[in-house]
């Protein structure tokens, strides 16, 4: 039944030209990258030191504010050691000299903030960048950004779902992918072969479903491996403990790795997939239009997801609740549903996806068994 299943998912071209899509959007996404970035920050952090220097001369007559003076010249000894360090070039050598000076730099700036003596950015943001830092400069990470075309290809896919391309797509593609898997089998032909599969009912359903699951991930996968390649081929393999930093709450700064990000991204994904297409067998026990399914799965798992709701303790309960990836995971570049992010954790997600998913298989067994309808 299994190689049955997987020959019908491999011929349909509807599933291949889904992947094909995907891996044009990913080479696409690369093509947009900024080509050099560390040299686009360099100046960035020249500017401020040329800014800081001419704010220390028009303070340095003024009495009243020896203070903010003797701040300027820290901040213009600390940008002085940023600017050497940088000077240097962004080799893996030098990457630690420059995230420990720009540790320094940044830390001040948050100690100035924190005695409410500088405002250029929410405290919060700045917590989560000297945490960043902090853990680049105790790990010795020597990749400097992952912002530019010379970014490997673990890094390039942890930005991929972290912040360049909208999680939701990759749900669409699962919920295309998976919206008629059930509604096919009321061919004649595959009802004749199912008929003949000496196992129970609940068995062959099971295994459908798990199957499905695992492919329609799979494929993902797959659709990422060309520009993987390309890029670990050009760029090198990346570095897993890479830090993704962010804030969950606008209270306290959150920091997990690429590995740790990817592992929560597959996972998550899997249960989705399973949730989808539990959801389209308990559709199925009701409709036979393809139509109809879609429609159905794109009211569910995409209107829904969209909606801004209030902030209620069963909030964190409902499935779409972890769509956002990097807000569930890392707390960045969350879309906001309305629900405390604090409550919404990783494996948390999984269990109410898989809940979700197990209640809407054993509602739609039971509904088929009721209302007799047969693939």
């Amino acid at each position: 039944m299994i190689r049955f299943e997987l020959t019908r998912f491999l011929k349909n071209k509807t599933n291949w030209l889904l992947a094909l899509l995907l891996v044009t959007l990913t080479f696409y996404n690369y093509q947009k990258i900024q080509n050099d970035t560390f040299s686009w920050e360099q100046q960035q952090y020249q500017q401020l030191l040329a800014d800081e220097r001419e704010s220390a001369e028009d303070l340095k007559s003024v009495k009243a504010a020896q203070g903010a003076y003797h701040n300027t010249k820290k901040v213009i000894r600390l940008l002085e050691q940023v600017e050497t360090t940088m000077a240097a070039g962004n080799t893996p050598q030098n990457v630690p000299r420059i995230n420990r000076a720009l540790y320094h730099y940044e830390r001040f700036n948050l100690k100035m903030m924190t005695a409410g003596q500088l405002s250029s950015r929410p405290r919060i943001d700045q917590e989560v960048l000297v945490k960043e830092l902090a853990y680049k400069v105790n790990q010795q990470i020597t990749l400097y950004s992952t912002n530019s075309k010379q970014v490997p290809m673990i890094n390039y896919l942890t930005n991929l779902f972290a912040e360049n391309v909208p999680v939701i797509i990759f749900i669409l593609v699962l919920i295309i992918l998976n919206a008629p898997i059930f509604i096919s089998d009321h061919d004649p032909a595959a009802t004749n072969f199912l008929n003949l599969v000496p196992e129970a009912p609940f068995k062959k359903i099971v295994t459908k479903v798990a199957a499905f699951s695992l492919l329609s991930v799979l494929m993902l996968i797959l659709s990422l491996l060309p520009i993987s390649l390309f890029l670990g081929f050009k760029n090198g393999f990346g570095d897993l403990a890479y830090p993704l930093a962010g804030t969950k709450d606008s209270v306290t700064s959150t920091l997990v790795t690429s590995a740790t990000f990817l592992k929560w991204t597959l996972l998550i994904l899997l249960a989705v997939s399973l949730l989808i297409i539990s959801a389209n067998y308990l559709i199925s026990a009701f409709t036979r239009s393809y139509v109809v399914s879609l429609s159905l799965n794109l009211v569910l798992f995409v209107g829904l997801s969209q909606l801004q709701m209030s902030a209620n303790p069963w909030a964190k309960w409902l499935p779409w609740s972890y769509f956002d990836l990097p807000k569930v995971i890392v707390g960045r570049n969350s879309l906001s549903l309305g629900v405390n992010p604090v409550a919404l954790q990783p494996a948390t997600g999984c269990l109410v996806l898989l809940g979700w998913a197990l209640f809407c298989f054993m509602l739609g067994f039971i509904a088929k068994k009721f209302f007799r309808i047969r693939h």
